[in-house]
């Protein structure tokens, strides 16, 4: 009996509309047949909690079952730049007024899943943020398929469609007219108020198939749509008086 039930909790286990369907039939019988078979009765009504129960307990498969995935706490992604904290000013250094450098990002709590990073870093205040452009944020760096045991991107990674550094990732284009791809850094109009500039980062479940240069903002999040495992923001700011 005990073999059976645990087959049958490993089928439940899969789909439990099974149970539910046991239990729909049952109330449908005739009453004095109900109370002719009392055992088969509470055997059927309390089905479902004796699977749960083998699921779960710890003599089940000689080892206690994790939890289904959606009731499983979530990992919540962190994303930090040792070059400015979160909603802090970035240094000049990585700005168009400066050295237009990347600035340095680490990140922690990655998935166990992951199979590459992307990363997006956007102005949502261009022109200024009581007057936000139409088309949406301005675009500064697309980066993507950065290898999974990566933890950080230095700074000053190189303006090319594929940098040495990080090993096998690729870089898209920028809203920039021109030395579009890769990164170029805060430029804001004068006057036009503090900027806030984005730093998305992204977990994803595979690499991501798209020619690097020819990759855009747009063309990279449809790509990754799906894929998604977990995201982190840090976000800094930067103002041209």
């Amino acid at each position: 009996m005990l073999e059976f039930l645990k087959e049958t909790a490993a089928e439940l286990a899969k789909d439990h509309v099974f149970v539910l369907e046991i239990q729909k039939s049952w109330r449908h019988l005739p009453r004095d047949q109900i109370q002719q078979k009392p055992k088969m009765s509470n055997l059927i009504r309390g089905f479902p909690l004796l699977v749960t129960s083998l699921l779960f307990s710890e003599n089940f498969s000689g080892q206690r079952q994790d939890a289904p995935t959606k009731y499983k706490e979530m990992i919540v992604m962190q994303i930090t730049s040792t070059a400015f904290t979160n909603g802090k000013p970035i240094p000049a250094k990585y700005t168009g007024v400066g050295e237009d450098i990347s600035p340095p990002l680490s990140w922690t709590k990655v998935p166990n899943e992951t199979e590459s990073f992307a990363l997006i870093c956007d102005d949502p205040d261009v022109p200024s943020r009581a007057n936000p452009r139409p088309q949406g944020p301005w675009i500064h760096w697309v980066i993507y398929n950065i290898p999974a045991d990566e933890s950080q991107l230095p700074a000053g990674i190189a303006c090319k469609p594929e940098p040495a550094d990080p090993a096998g990732a690729h870089q898209g284009t920028n809203d920039f007219a021109r030395d579009n791809v890769g990164y170029r850094g805060p430029m804001p109009p004068k006057a036009s108020g503090p900027h806030r500039y984005f730093f998305t980062l992204y977990s994803l479940d595979q690499q991501i198939d798209l020619p690097a240069k020819r990759a855009d903002q747009k063309s990279l999040l449809a790509a990754m749509q799906g894929h998604i495992l977990a995201q982190a923001k840090l976000m800094g700011t930067f103002e041209q008086k």
